[in-house]
């Protein structure tokens, strides 16, 4: 098909960098990225049902060309630190082209004078077309997956300690499209929804429903005392009125899981929302990761080999939390959870429960505890950490015998809710997962 198109030059044979499945306009498509002998990629959407091309277009034609200073230096209200570095579209992280920043997994546009993000986009859909905060200059900090825009200015409030209100919005090149704002003070964050995308109010939940050409969800995180009120023009145009509190968005990505990673995601999103889950890592490769931090933690990534992840976390804070890991399987190469070793501090720590039991920290005598799901792309994995100093976290892979030495089994799981859709707010996600696994059943029987 390239080949044949006169409007791309191909040089030479093609190389398959990345395949993803995903939602685009309520058809699940594979996402296939190519490069040719000239380093030139391709992106390449086709049908997962009938296997017919829908779209195709040159990645470098999304990102104009700049020098290597200007398109990898950091950023500090628009200004060159100096920095050099190079695109990458094959790592979690982020290029700035002027005001445009392109990731693996997400691009988006910022207007310096306005302070409003424009044409947010995951994958191949849009998200948001506009995100815009009240009385809003923040700095740009550019570092790695992550761009943050902080802002600092005196509070009107007699209530606030020093006096100062802080502003700071997150956006995370990952699977999962993650934006962070946290507010101490008062701010109206606006969210319009690009087209092919909706939104529904919960009002008894205080979150934001997305659906249509993905599925997502907007909610007040953590364990503050402030609030997050929504209102609403139509079914495009969100405000919300955050006061001393922190707002998350993320997606609910459709994938091919089992039942355990389903219902391990689900927990893992409402530990966050309970204030339970402190952070998430996620690690593609040694030079791919993605971390993002709900409590007071440090995190930094020490180590990425084959079978063996290893990362460091300390915080001020004395009270215990729990983190949720999840690493590619081309770095941990494991088909069973037995076969997977957690070590904390070096030692070898029991598995717990069940999500209830590991999203307490406290109990167990203080313990660490764990617990890991196996899926086919990565294996994701939640670690209780009872109390703080600085603190280390393994996670290898070996023998049954070697990693199933602590003597526990898989816990049993606690019920699942009596629908897909009152766990996910999808409607409809369970037949997607029913039908996709009928259909790899189908394929595998057909290679056999």
């Amino acid at each position: 098909y390239l080949n044949d198109s006169d409007d791309f030059n191909v040089t030479g044979n093609l190389t398959v960098m990345e395949i993803e499945l995903e939602k685009e306009k309520n058809v699940l498509v594979y996402n296939i990225k190519l490069e040719d002998e000239d380093g030139e990629i391709f992106d390449v959407l086709v049908d997962a049902v009938t296997g017919d091309i829908i779209t195709q277009v040159d990645s470098k034609l999304d990102m104009p060309e700049k020098d290597s200073k200007e398109a990898g230096a950091e950023v500090n209200n628009g200004e060159d630190n100096g920095n050099k570095g190079t695109k990458s579209m094959t790592n979690m992280k982020f290029t700035a082209v002027d005001e445009d920043y392109y990731g693996k997994y997400v691009n988006f546009s910022y207007n310096s004078s306005t302070g409003e993000i424009t044409n947010f986009t995951l994958g191949a859909t849009p998200v948001f077309s506009s995100i815009l905060i009240d009385d809003w200059s923040p700095v740009i900090k550019h570092s790695g997956s992550e761009i943050r825009f902080e802002m600092k200015s005196k509070s009107n409030n007699d209530d606030d300690e020093d006096g100062v209100e802080r502003i700071t919005l997150e956006i995370h090149d990952n699977p999962k499209g993650l934006i962070k704002v946290d507010v101490k003070g008062n701010r109206n964050v606006t969210f319009v929804l690009a087209d092919g995308i909706s939104g529904d109010v919960d009002v008894s939940e205080k979150l934001l429903n997305l659906s249509g050409a993905l599925n997502g969800t907007l909610v007040q995180i953590g364990h503050e005392n402030g609030t997050v009120d929504f209102s609403t023009v139509g079914n495009k145009n969100f405000t919300a009125k955050v006061t001393d509190a922190k707002l998350m968005f993320r997606t609910h990505p459709v994938t091919v899981m089992t039942q355990a990673q389903f219902n391990h995601r689900n927990q893992v999103t409402t530990g966050i929302m309970a204030g339970d889950v402190g952070a998430e890592v996620d690690i593609e490769d040694e030079d791919s990761s993605s971390t993002v931090v709900y409590d007071s933690l440090n995190i930094s990534i020490e180590q990425v080999e084959n079978n063996t992840v290893s990362i460091n976390i300390s915080s001020e804070l004395s009270q215990g939390t729990t983190v949720s890991l999840s690493v590619s399987s081309d770095i941990l190469e494991v088909m069973q959870e037995e076969n997977v070793t957690i070590l904390f501090d070096g030692e070898q720590i029991q598995m717990a429960d069940n999500y209830d039991d590991i999203m307490n920290p406290d109990d167990d005598g203080r313990a660490a505890e764990y617990l890991v799901v196996v899926g086919s792309e990565d294996v994701e994995v939640l670690v209780s950490i009872p109390h703080f100093s600085a603190h280390t976290i393994t996670i290898t892979t070996g023998d049954a015998g070697d990693a199933g030495a602590a003597g526990t089994a898989l816990p049993d799981l606690p019920d699942l809710p009596a629908t897909e859709e009152e766990a996910t707010g999808v409607p409809g996600f369970g037949f997607v997962l029913a039908t996709l696994g009928l259909l790899m059943v189908y394929l595998l029987g057909r290679r056999e």
